[in-house]
């Protein structure tokens, strides 16, 4: 994986941090939680309660004190995951692919829907890929659309 893909996060964001202020890592700090499923809104660069109550979740699920700001630990842990993450933007995982016929996969680590995964730390949810593709790292040999999650 690239280091294009990790998020290193250089400052601790806490609640009500906003982009302004943080160079923009608010918005990053809410895509990863976005593509990892700990956030379900869109990102705003404003650090609310959502954004608070989706770090506290991962924090939880990775062994973090629940304390909702973005500190050395929860950084840490966020860098290490996005760059186990498949190569992608963070944010690029919003893409549309069209339905074309789907494979559904869970992610890495993960036996079933339920928990998170024991090797990246994500929700495992399954998600689909487009037809013809067993990742989500090459191009569909059938489609020729991007294997890219949905």
């Amino acid at each position: 994986t690239s280091s294009e893909s990790c998020l290193s996060i250089p400052m601790t964001l806490s609640y009500q941090s906003r982009d302004v202020s943080t160079n923009g890592f608010v918005t990053k700090l809410q895509d990863f939680l976005h593509t990892t499923n700990y956030l379900t809104t869109a990102s705003t660069g404003f650090f609310g309660a959502g954004t608070f109550k989706a770090v506290k979740a991962f924090q939880g699920a990775n062994g973090i004190s629940k304390t909702g700001s973005v500190g050395p630990n929860t950084r840490a842990k966020i860098l290490q995951i996005s760059c186990a993450m498949p190569e992608q933007d963070i944010a690029e995982s919003d893409a549309v692919i069209p339905d074309t016929g789907s494979t559904s996969v869970l992610p890495s680590g993960c036996t079933s829907t339920t928990g998170f995964s024991s090797t990246t730390g994500v929700r495992c949810t399954a998600t689909s890929l487009p037809e013809g593709c067993t990742s989500n790292t090459t191009f569909s040999p059938t489609t020729g659309v991007r294997c890219v999650a949905q």
